[in-house]
């Protein structure tokens, strides 16, 4: 966690600068933070309220978000109550899964860690998973790990394009070879993540589905350079990565 000071006006962040009594930042702000005011004016972010695909207003939102219209929906100890946290390390975090299991005993609740902090992930696990808390990590690099000190699995951006492989380790991470199951998965991952990840998955679907339509991406992502994209299936080849899969798909299987 980086400590910050935002300025504001109205009620909206137009400022952000470091916290000079915090230790980390000693009031220090790097271009990330001072650009992170600007995701609050994204123009691609929605701009109306909805509710069951229909339009809505702030109004019925601050209502539906009320406790006691919550504890209508959610039941008074919370069953089929979901939470989507924002990846984070901060030490905060375990304190708010904490009130809201007291506050919820019955939930059957969990959470997909994305901060890429293994130590993050495991304090978790030693806090919560005994209780019942089901702990996903954001990548398969920690999927053994994840699954040795009780976690669930892995929710990961790489699934889309390695699932099999992913999914043998999580059925068989008591296996002897686990270890080594993780090694050619941590293998295949970092080569991903030498590259834009979206760009770089839709370039090897594109490669081994022999397609070149789908190295398409939406803007404001862009495709990967032809040279990156020759080195970057070069080193999956490598790898011994492969899609045998895709060969075989209709145009209406991959859709």
């Amino acid at each position: 966690a980086t400590g910050l000071l935002v300025e504001s006006h109205e009620g909206r962040p137009t400022k952000v600068e470091g916290n000079p009594d915090h230790p980390a930042s000693l009031g220090a702000a790097g271009v990330f933070e001072q650009a992170s005011v600007l995701q609050l004016y994204d123009p691609h972010r929605a701009r109306r309220v909805r509710r069951d695909n229909q339009t809505s207003s702030w109004s019925e939102l601050a209502a539906a978000l009320r406790q006691e219209a919550l504890r209508q929906q959610a039941g008074s100890t919370g069953a089929g109550l979901f939470l989507l946290l924002e990846p984070t390390s901060s030490p905060l975090e375990s304190e708010l899964i904490d009130r809201l299991l007291k506050a919820y005993p019955e939930t059957i609740a969990g959470m997909k860690d994305s901060s890429g902090d293994w130590s993050n992930t495991k304090a978790v696990l030693d806090q919560f998973s005994q209780a019942g808390f089901d702990v996903f990590v954001g990548s398969e690099t920690f999927l053994l790990a994840n699954m040795r000190n009780g976690g669930k699995g892995a929710i990961s951006a790489t699934a889309n394009v390695n699932p099999a492989k992913i999914a043998s380790l999580y059925r068989e991470w008591t296996s002897s070879d686990a270890d080594a199951m993780q090694g050619r998965l941590d293998k295949v991952r970092e080569i991903f993540a030498k590259y834009p990840m979206i760009a770089a998955m839709k370039r090897a679907v594109a490669h081994w589905r022999e397609d070149e339509d789908w190295s398409r991406v939406r803007p404001p992502l862009v495709e990967i350079a032809p040279r990156e994209s020759t080195m970057l299936i070069e080193e999956l080849k490598a790898a011994g990565f492969d899609m045998p899969a895709l060969r075989s798909m209709t145009v209406s299987q991959c859709q």
